[in-house]
């Protein structure tokens, strides 16, 4: 009897020892299935997922100097996720970058003769994507937001008419290529009504009477001649004129509704000009002249 009782818990000790070795593998086997379904963790090893794509968008960015003229090589880096983003800003002060949608993006800007200058883009929280930057000696730039949707001008708007309503720039969009193609164009023909512009060097060209209804000149900069021009709509939020340009020529230009919002404009020529509805705020007029000039109802004519 004694012999079968032990054979009996023998077998017994082999069938658990068996189960165990068994059955711990599959477990493991099924921990391990269950985890890399996980997306967190299929994405911190490097397996695909559709929760690893990180939404991105396109942020276009202008750096000026305190005075509001272009200021390029400025060194950009993006810092998120991965390796920083490094861009540099072209001669018109103008870079574009892709980054993502979502948490906060610092951008590191450098420039010699400049101290470090930081901020933070986060997407969900200011969805402009568009920003002038102006740098500042204490290393806190000043940044710009320039909304895409129509901004608001601050100053009074003019009554309704039955006219054709202006052309608006504010929702024309492109790539750099889109702005040196609608260039081109525009020197040849004198006419890009309703074109992307941002960030162009218009250089001295000759647009005397140009047709430039709701161009979007974001950004741009340059001596053009521009007298007699009609620029209704236009959109020429943080445009500077190039350092060595004097008298830049706009007289009897049409600049109505215009958004000349932190305009470089320093000595510009504005003799019979239709400013009216324009929104001048932050932009420089110093030494413009405005003879015979129509302006908004709440602007003055600078001394």
């Amino acid at each position: 009897m004694s012999q079968n009782a032990s054979s009996q818990n023998k077998k017994k000790f082999n069938f658990t020892k068996w189960g165990f070795v068994i059955g711990t593998p599959i477990a493991i086997a099924g921990t391990i299935a269950t985890v890399v379904t996980v997306p967190e963790f299929r994405c911190s090893v490097g397996l695909k997922s559709e929760a690893c794509v990180v939404p991105k968008a396109i942020v276009e960015l202008i750096t000026q100097k305190e005075t509001g003229e272009a200021l390029d090589g400025v060194k950009l880096q993006f810092i998120s996720q991965g390796a920083p983003e490094v861009q540099y800003t072209d001669s018109n002060g103008y870079a574009k970058v892709i980054i993502p949608s979502k948490g906060d993006v610092n951008v590191n800007l450098s420039k010699q003769n400049y101290p470090t200058q930081n901020f933070i883009i986060n997407l969900e929280n200011e969805q402009t994507r568009t920003r002038i930057i102006k740098f500042q000696q204490s290393g806190k730039p000043e940044v710009q937001p320039i909304p895409t949707s129509a901004a608001t001008p601050s100053v009074s708007k003019p009554p309704q008419t039955t006219s054709t309503p202006l052309a608006s720039a504010n929702n024309i969009n492109g790539s750099p290529d889109d702005a040196s193609k609608n260039l081109e164009t525009l020197v040849k023909t004198k006419k890009c009504s309703n074109c992307y512009l941002v960030g162009v060097d218009l250089g001295g060209a000759d647009l005397e009477r140009a047709d430039l209804t709701g161009v979007n000149l974001r950004g741009a900069r340059g001596c053009p001649r521009l007298n007699g021009a009609n620029l209704s709509g236009a959109d020429l939020r943080g445009f500077s004129r190039t350092g060595g340009c004097t008298g830049f020529d706009l007289q009897g230009a049409n600049l109505r509704n215009v958004n000349l919002k932190g305009a470089y404009l320093k000595y510009a020529n504005l003799r019979g000009a239709d400013l009216t509805g324009a929104n001048l705020s932050d932009a420089n007029l110093d030494g413009a002249d405005l003879a015979g000039a129509i302006l908004p109802d709440d602007a003055k004519s600078p001394n």
